[in-house]
């Protein structure tokens, strides 16, 4: 299934302006990028969301003038991306403003609104019934806690004493991201784990960014990593990161590894490491030269 939402990205539109051939070339450098390829192999939401906003897209541009359906459609697409990666709600909003620029008229703009709000709504209302707060995700508050953790001072930031223990405890790791993971993190101390501290997590967070804006700013700069033209070390320790395609095999790390364990056990005793098959491990190694 991953490997056939990967190639239904690159089904692009045809459109007046650019031959078969020419849709076909825009398509080549990507679908066989070996960093593609093997997030198709990855047991990861990535690939689901890419094709679904694709697909948005593909709607969106399908003729010169947007139709009332296409845009709901469009707005459906682009929900159902947020539910799967919640990092995918802002381009609603992209997408509204497109339209807006467009002129596409108030009855299409109302369309792409509403069907991209209200089963993020209805899922809301789900979350409420089980989880007892309106939310898409119960992690908002310990990303944005991880965050701060690169910047964070309590000395200025002056927390009350029921968040006192979510201050920087020494720990340091390589990216804000792991702060989420790392045994030693300070969230990660208290009892129950760190998602279930995700409401005390935010009002820290939120404390943190309010005491120390322009640290704040100054540390989210790495948001651009998203962009970058050649892959970047990120986190740090991993070094010089390739963009090729590695070949080789690699075991699966068990020391700590519990959920490792537990997959094996009760799931698939034969779960191992990945490994490049010849001869496409080589082709796709050299592919990313040209």
């Amino acid at each position: 299934m991953q490997h056939a939402m990967g190639l239904g990205v690159g089904v692009l539109l045809r459109r007046r302006s650019l031959p078969g051939w020419g849709a076909l070339l825009t398509t080549v450098p990507v679908l066989f990028d070996p960093m593609f390829v093997w997030q198709e192999h990855s047991v990861l939401s990535d690939l689901r969301v890419y094709f679904l906003l694709v697909a948005a897209l593909t709607v969106l541009m399908w003729r010169d003038r947007v139709s009332t359906r296409a845009a709901a459609a469009a707005g459906l697409l682009i929900a159902l991306a947020t539910l799967t990666r919640t990092a995918a709600l802002p381009l609603l909003g992209l997408a509204v403003l497109f339209l807006l620029l467009r002129r596409a008229g108030r009855r299409r703009i109302v369309a792409i609104a509403a069907a991209g709000t209200l089963p993020l709504g209805a899922y809301a209302v789900w979350y409420h019934q089980h989880h007892g707060v309106f939310a898409l995700s119960g992690a908002d508050g310990v990303s944005l806690w991880a965050r701060t953790m690169m910047f964070a001072d309590c000395s200025v930031i002056k927390p009350p004493p029921e968040l006192a223990g979510l201050c920087p405890n020494g720990t340091v790791v390589d990216a804000a991201s792991e702060y989420v993971w790392a045994p030693g993190a300070s969230l990660n101390r208290l009892p129950g784990g760190a998602f279930a501290h995700n409401a005390q997590a935010r009002d820290f967070a939120e404390r943190a960014v309010l005491a120390q804006p322009l640290d704040y700013l100054r540390d989210v700069k790495d948001t651009s990593l998203a962009s970058t033209w050649e892959p970047v070390a990120h986190p740090r320790r991993v070094g010089t990161p390739d963009g090729s395609f590695a070949r080789g095999s690699w075991p699966v790390p068990m020391e700590g590894q519990s959920l490792v364990v537990k997959a094996r056990t009760g799931y698939d005793p034969d779960i191992r490491g990945p490994a490049s098959v010849e001869p496409f491990g080589t082709v796709l190694a050299a592919y990313r030269y040209p």
